[in-house]
């Protein structure tokens, strides 16, 4: 026996009890001293039994009670007589041993707690587990431990003894013995006698999950054996065969494939056999599974061009799918009708022909139920918007935008940075460039050329996705001397003829006079090019004769503003014009 204490904190009161002891003795009442020290020691004991209370004690004795477990394998690869040995050895042991607690587990796929070895011959045992029997083509070791470690007495000594060839072809058991050791659960093994050295079984029989009639299925066979031979391998449904196979079994695990049909809907068997020679025990050679077939697949097809129906009907018949044919008017309004069907198929049919609670019904259908949709677009698929924005589109991985094909542009803007320019002006026309910039396209491309009397590339001709980097060049913009166009416009011209864009223009924002110059024959030389120009005079000082002049020779517009304020409007309009240049507009013929 032994004792152990939850808490040690309260033996710090323990060096108080001097000073208890001395105050005890410390009264006015006339007591004698015998007294004092009965009442002392009382005290003393009082408080010592509180303090003990406080420290939580436990009492441990050693509890000599047994129960023991047997755990008995039962799986196919097992000898029938060494089951019958072991229940015999069982049944003798433990009628010896006596132990306070006894029970009873016999396992393979799953696994039962029995309370007699009387009971253990009786078990309801097959190779496929039906009718709630023990199945015997899967030995989880793992699971029959785990069923023996709950079937003992929890406060008694545990001993688990455990017949088994160890061969698990399911579950985990290492897991489960190192639980058992860490619970003090002492287990011995005994080694199950396998059946015959030239025996063959089925393991496993592995079917789809779902079976439809008249829907070729894939079934998977797997087959132990323990010698090389050659056996026929049969797959029935119910009690006709269906396949046949040759084969040539491999010592240990075999796995085989089978298609097959299944004709009829309803409940059957699908069953798998072995045959070969020197078969040491037959009852292992057949495997079951009950399965319950479902109809065909059931498909609405929705046409909207009825002529062409028969094609598709035609070709999902004679793959055993019944097909209902319907018109997009009689498709029908309710999600419950809809749920008889396995799939909808809408081929070309026109959104006006569908009316919201028919597309309502569809989208529940879909979502809410998880029926099957093809969607098959054709030209009465596609109007003016198709089906965008409608309750058909919600369920479809497709959207009904037409993606605008846009050719590529250009953009270079020429900017004046004369004296004139300095403060405000000069600093709107900045803002304005970075805002055209702003509403271009990655893929566009896009250019700053400044100039007072001689031309500056601000920006070189690059992608507009490099938008952080042109912003930082502009905004290092700043006024210098007088101003002269016409070299600033031939830079541009230049820049742009280098170009490979479609689509090349140049905006030009000036607010003085410049010198004199063939500024007709260079803008005519651009429009040759088809390089287009738009100009922007600035205040009253500027030239907005020749400025209005280069729009109209460069095809493009000419504006005046007053206050440099409406430079960004100009700006951004601009830019959107530009990109809007770039849609390609074109006939399409449908045949």
């Amino acid at each position: 026996m032994s004792v152990s204490f939850e808490q040690y904190w309260p033996l710090l009161a323990v060096i108080f009890l001097p000073m208890i002891w001395k105050i005890g003795s410390m009264t006015r009442v006339k007591i004698g001293a015998h007294h004092l020290k009965i009442l002392g020691v009382i005290r003393i004991c009082l408080i010592f039994s509180l303090l003990l209370a406080l420290m939580q004690p436990t009492w441990h004795r050693s509890v000599q009670w047994l129960s023991t477990v047997y755990a008995i394998d039962v799986s196919g690869s097992i000898e029938p007589t060494f089951i019958r040995s072991a229940i015999d050895w069982i049944s003798r042991v433990d009628g010896e041993r006596k132990p306070e607690h006894s029970a009873f587990v016999v396992f393979a796929g799953s696994s039962q707690t029995l309370s007699s070895p009387d009971q253990i011959a009786s078990v309801e045992v097959s190779m496929d587990g039906s009718a709630n029997s023990i199945n015997q083509s899967i030995t989880d070791i793992g699971a029959g431990l785990r069923q023996a470690m709950n079937s003992f007495q929890p406060s008694y000594l545990k001993r688990l003894v455990l017949f088994t060839d160890g061969n698990a072809n399911a579950g985990e058991d290492l897991d489960v013995v190192m639980e058992a050791r860490e619970k003090g659960v002492r287990i011995f093994t005994i080694p199950a006698s396998v059946v015959g050295g030239n025996d063959s079984w089925m393991e496993s029989l592995e079917l789809p999950e779902e079976i439809r009639q008249g829907e070729p299925i894939i079934v998977e066979v797997q087959i132990y054996s323990r010698t090389e031979k050659d056996a026929v391998i049969e797959l029935m449904v119910g009690s006709q065969p269906t396949v046949e196979k040759f084969v040539t079994l491999e010592e240990g695990l075999n796995p085989l494939l089978f298609e097959t049909i299944v004709e009829r809907s309803g409940a059957t068997t699908i069953s798998a056999r072995i045959d070969s020679q020197s078969d040491g025990t037959l009852e292992n050679n057949r495997l079951d599974r009950s399965v319950v077939v479902k109809d065909q697949p059931r498909i609405l097809y929705v046409e909207g061009r009825s002529e062409s129906a028969h094609y598709l009907s035609e070709a999902l018949e004679m793959e055993s799918i019944e097909v209902v044919l319907s018109t997009p008017a009689n498709l029908p309004e309710s999600q419950l009708e809809l749920e008889l069907f396995d799939l909808i198929f809408l081929s070309d049919v026109s959104p006006e022909d569908l009316g919201p609670t028919q597309m309502d019904a569809v989208l529940r259908y879909v979502r809410d139920f998880g029926g099957g949709l093809v969607f098959a677009a054709g030209e009465s698929s596609y109007g003016k918007e198709g089906y965008s924005g409608s309750k058909i589109e919600e369920v479809l991985p497709i959207w009904f935008e037409v993606e605008e094909e846009r050719k590529d542009l250009a953009l270079v803007i020429v900017l004046d940075k004369s004296y004139s320019m300095v403060g405000a002006k000069l600093e709107l026309s900045k803002e304005a460039a970075k805002a055209a910039l702003g509403i271009m396209d990655d893929r566009h491309r896009f250019g700053v050329v400044t100039f007072d009397d001689t031309p500056y590339v601000a920006v070189p001709l690059q992608l507009a996705s490099e938008e952080s980097r042109i912003n930082q060049s502009i905004s290092q913009i700043i006024a210098g001397s007088q101003t002269n166009i016409y070299p600033a416009l031939d830079k541009a011209f230049e820049i742009l003829t280098e170009s490979e864009a479609e689509v090349r223009h140049v905006v030009l924002l000036s607010d003085g006079k410049t010198y004199a110059d063939d500024y007709e024959g260079l803008v005519t030389r651009m429009a040759d090019e088809e390089i287009t120009v738009s100009s922007v005079a600035v205040g009253e000082e500027a030239d907005r004769d020749l400025l209005s002049d280069i729009a109209l020779w460069g095809n493009g517009r000419s504006y005046y503003i007053q206050d440099a304020q409406g430079v960004p409007q100009v700006f951004i309009k601009e830019a959107q014009i530009a990109a809007q240049s770039t849609l390609i507009e074109e006939r399409v013929v449908f045949e």
